[in-house]
Parts: structure tokens; C-alpha cells; sequence
């Protein structure tokens, strides 16, 4: 690489990471979407701040406390941490691939990264997978380093630190152990009889060690969350889901950048390529297993794509000619924006896109408008608290009915904890007086409509002790185009729980 190449591969990383980073700011501030179900959860997490919480640990709730303590409780506050952490994962991307390499290996892997398909939605969506990306990132670049000068410290307390800090966010972050462990065995044995991986191994339980001691104080129920997951389809061969996860895959990370990984999965021979293997094959290769033999969300896999951006830009990057290169990432933004954009070109065509079935975006449209028209209802009744089996609903109606956050509670309705919600309110106990909410017609307007008696007479709400006082009527909300959202709302009160023999 020429001396020109590596001094304006900084200047190129920084214009493509904060291109990208206002970018996506501003389809947030532009696109009146409201949150999606489970950022309105961990919003509402961050609202009492713990070691733990039923479905993930604590760190996603921590930083969503820290922006909309800093911006108020709005949309563009609890998404800020996601849109933070894409662009920073790309830095240190583009850092590993520098170090493993040079500048422009450093500059194509950040860029594959960042224009991968997948952080269409991803790159703007608050989840645990942008800060295990992140953390995913700055732990292989620290490993890299730290093999090449182990007696060097810092690097092996920065492995430690993006390990611990990444499994706090999710507990995915924990395979990077025995994959690591794998690269020092195979290749760098003598680096285990010296301190640097202990410490790390050591630093990043420390970090993880309040965590640790929230699951036993509550009978580990996000381990046993995680573990439910991986097994919600049963035992057995899925051939159709393993087809659909293999097409998610394809594009997530690219149409042509996948192709060339696997190929580059089997082709690669170099040290570097060696050494990025074991943070890509073996992930891909379970999480497959795990779509043919159980089930496997398409998200499950992305961790492999920051090694994976890597492996496929050590060829990439070497190639005199660009062709492969430009495919790829003409390819790659082109399926991303249009992803991002499709409903803004039906509209301006003057066909747009009905908010239901399989859109995306059916599932974020009619929230806010659902929590004005459910807040003048309660503020002129009582306010009192909102009951309902359904998460959805829980968490949008806490987030989105004023005063915020508006008190709920969920019913359990078979015994088994499924949420958050369910746990907390078997903490603290059923309410008296509430308002059972429900979906009448469906979340999305397309299934039969219900009757007030119908909902009234719900078998689990009277087994709780409840019975109807009122009954509030349906609450319709208008979706543009689509069908409208309707919850229904009845006011009960609760005399004595049912014993059922």
C-alpha cells in the first residue's frame, strides 16, 4: 500500500462513519415512526435501574437511562446508544484491520460493515446486538494486538474490558472466550503461561460478577429466558426455517459480501485469515445447526460479520482492480436504502404501502397517536393502572400514555413468568382497580372483532379475582393507510383471587 493510501484512509474512515452516523439521525428525526416493542420495554427497564432484568442484562437499560436523562424521554433518546454504537464498532473494525493488514484493509472492512444490509434496520433500532457488535469489535482488535506483544498489558485489560462490558449487554458476548481461547491454544500457546489472558479472563468476570449474582438472587430466569429460545421450535429437522434463516443471512450481510465469505471461509490461508476464522466459522456453523434442528433468529448471527467483514476485505483489499469491491458496496447501499426508503417512494409514486401484514413498519405507525387518544380516556376516569396479558401493549401503553411512564401491570395468565412485566408485578402484587386492555380486532386490524362481554369474561381475569365495573368501549386509532389499531378497555376491580381445584 502506498504511503498516499494510509494517509487519507483516517480522513475516508471518519467521513464514511459520520456520514453514516447523521444519516441515520436524520431518517430517525424525519420518519415519525414510534419505538418498536422491545426498545419501549427496555425504556421502560431504564426507568428503575438494576443488575438484571427477565429477558437481558442490564447494560441497554443503562445507557437508555443515560440519554433520556440527558435528552428527555423521547424516541431519538432511547435510539441514541444504537446509532453511537454502529459507527464506533466500524472505528474499531477499521482498527483491527489496520493492525491485521493495512489502512485500506482497515477502510473496506469498515465499510462493508457499515453498509452491510442488515443495519438497515439494525442501525437505528435500540437492541443489545449494537453494543455487543461494538464491544464484539474492540474485543478482536485488543486480542490481535495483545498476541502480537503479550507482554504489553493494556491490551489484555481492553480484551477483558470489551468481554465483561459486552456480556453486560448481551450474553452472546461470552463465546468470544472459547473462540479466543482457540486462537491461543492453536497459534500462540506460550501466551497462557504468561498474566495477560488471565487478567482479561479475570476482569471481564469482575464485570459481569453483579449480573452473575442478580441470576441466582432470581432463580437465574435470563439464563433460563435465553436457553427457552433456542428451543421455541422443538426438537426436529426445519428444513424451511433453515432455508429462511440461510436467505436472511444472504441479506443481511450482502449479496455479494456473503458469497465471498464463504468462500473466503474456505480459502483463506493467511495468518490473518487464520486467526478470523474461529470468530466466524463456528458461530455461522451453530447458529445454522440451530436453524436446521430447533430455531435460530436471523439476528443471531451478526456477531460473526465483524470477523467476517474483516476475512472477506483481506482479499478484497488486495485485489489490484476495485470491480468486486464497488458490486459490493453499490449492492449493499442500494438494499439498504431501499429497506429504508420503500414506504417514501410508494408514497411519492402515489401507492402507498398499507401499514399491516408484512411490513416492517406496520409494527411502529399508531403507537403515539394510540397513547393520546388512551391518555384523555384515563385522565378523565382515574387514572388508574393498565392491566393486560399482552407485552406489546404494555410496554407501548408505559411509554406513550401520559403521565409517563403510566403505571401497568400484567396478568399472568399460565402460571409461567414469559416478561418483565410478569415478574415485577408478581413482585409487588395485582392492583385493586385497573383498566383490562386488550386488542380487539388484532394489533394490526385484521382479525374478527370481540365483544366487550367476550373480553369481560376472560377466564384467567376472573381466576385473578377480578370482576367488570365498567365497560370503557373500543379505542380506534387510524394508521394512515392501514387498518386501524383498537384496544378495548374495561374497568375492573379485584375483590379475591379464585382458588381453582
Amino acid at each position: 500500500m502506498n504511503a498516499a493510501v494510509k494517509q487519507r484512509a483516517p480522513a475516508a474512515l471518519w467521513v464514511l462513519v459520520l456520514g453514516m452516523l447523521f444519516y441515520r439521525m436524520a431518517f430517525v428525526l424525519a420518519h415519525d415512526y414510534s419505538l418498536f416493542v422491545d426498545e419501549a420495554q427496555y425504556w421502560l427497564w431504564s426507568r428503575t435501574p438494576d443488575f438484571g432484568y427477565y429477558s437481558k442484562p442490564p447494560l441497554i437499560a443503562w445507557l437508555i437511562a443515560i440519554t433520556t436523562k440527558l435528552l428527555g424521554d423521547t424516541e431519538f433518546a432511547v435510539k441514541l446508544p444504537a446509532l453511537l454504537a454502529y459507527p464506533l464498532a466500524a472505528v474499531f473494525i477499521y482498527k483491527a484491520g489496520a493492525a491485521l493488514r493495512d489502512a485500506r484493509t482497515g477502510l473496506v472492512s469498515a465499510a462493508l460493515f457499515l453498509t452491510m444490509p442488515g443495519q438497515a434496520l439494525g442501525g437505528w433500532v435500540m437492541s443489545p446486538d449494537s453494543v455487543l457488535l461494538l464491544t464484539w469489535a474492540a474485543a478482536l482488535y485488543c486480542l490481535w494486538k495483545a498476541v502480537q506483544t503479550p507482554d504489553t498489558l493494556r491490551y489484555w485489560i481492553g480484551l477483558g474490558v470489551a468481554i465483561g462490558v459486552g456480556a453486560l449487554a448481551k450474553y452472546t458476548m461470552l463465546v468470544f472466550v472459547p473462540m479466543a481461547a482457540w486462537v491461543l491454544i492453536r497459534s500462540h500457546r506460550d501466551t497462557l503461561r504468561s498474566r495477560g489472558p488471565w487478567i482479561a479472563l479475570a476482569l471481564a468476570l469482575l464485570i459481569l460478577s453483579p449480573n452473575l449474582a442478580w441470576n441466582v438472587a432470581h432463580q437465574f430466569e435470563t439464563v433460563k429466558h435465553t436457553a427457552e429460545l433456542s428451543n421455541k421450535s422443538g426438537a426436529g429437522l426445519h428444513l424451511g426455517k433453515f432455508g429462511g434463516f440461510l436467505g436472511a443471512q444472504w441479506g443481511i450481510f450482502g449479496l455479494v459480501s456473503f458469497p465471498l465469505l464463504l468462500w473466503r471461509i474456505y480459502a483463506g490461508r493467511s495468518a490473518e485469515e487464520r486467526f478470523l476464522k474461529p470468530f466466524t466459522v463456528p458461530y455461522l456453523a451453530i447458529m445454522f445447526g440451530l436453524a436446521l434442528v430447533t430455531s435460530a433468529n436471523a439476528n443471531w448471527a451478526v456477531t460473526a460479520y465483524v470477523g467476517g467483514s474483516l476475512l472477506v476485505s483481506c482479499w478484497l483489499a488486495a485485489l489490484p482492480k476495485r470491480q468486486v469491491l464497488a458490486l459490493a458496496l453499490t449492492l449493499n447501499v442500494l438494499l439498504m436504502l431501499g429497506i429504508l426508503h420503500y414506504r417514501d417512494v410508494a408514497k411519492w409514486l402515489g401507492k402507498p404501502v398499507p401499514n399491516q401484514g408484512r411490513d416492517v413498519y406496520a409494527r411502529v405507525i399508531g403507537w403515539r397517536e394510540l397513547g393520546a387518544a388512551v391518555s384523555q380516556r384515563v385522565q378523565s376516569d382515574g387514572a388508574l393502572p393498565i392491566l393486560s396479558n399482552d407485552r406489546t401493549l404494555l410496554a407501548q401503553m408505559a411509554f406513550y400514555v401520559k403521565p409517563s411512564p403510566y403505571p401497568v401491570d400484567a396478568l399472568d395468565d399460565d402460571g409461567h413468568i414469559n416478561n418483565q412485566y410478569e415478574m415485577t408485578t408478581r413482585e409487588r402484587g395485582l392492583p385493586k382497580d385497573a383498566y383490562w386492555m386488550v386488542f380487539n380486532a388484532g394489533q394490526n386490524g385484521d382479525e374478527p372483532i370481540r365483544s366487550g362481554t367476550e373480553i369481560a369474561s376472560y377466564a384467567p381475569l376472573h381466576t385473578a379475582g377480578y370482576s367488570p365495573v365498567e365497560d370503557l368501549g373500543v379505542i380506534r386509532v387510524r394508521r394512515m393507510d392501514g387498518p386501524p389499531r383498537s384496544v378495548h378497555m374495561i374497568r375492573v376491580t379485584r375483590t379475591a383471587e379464585t382458588v381453582t381445584p
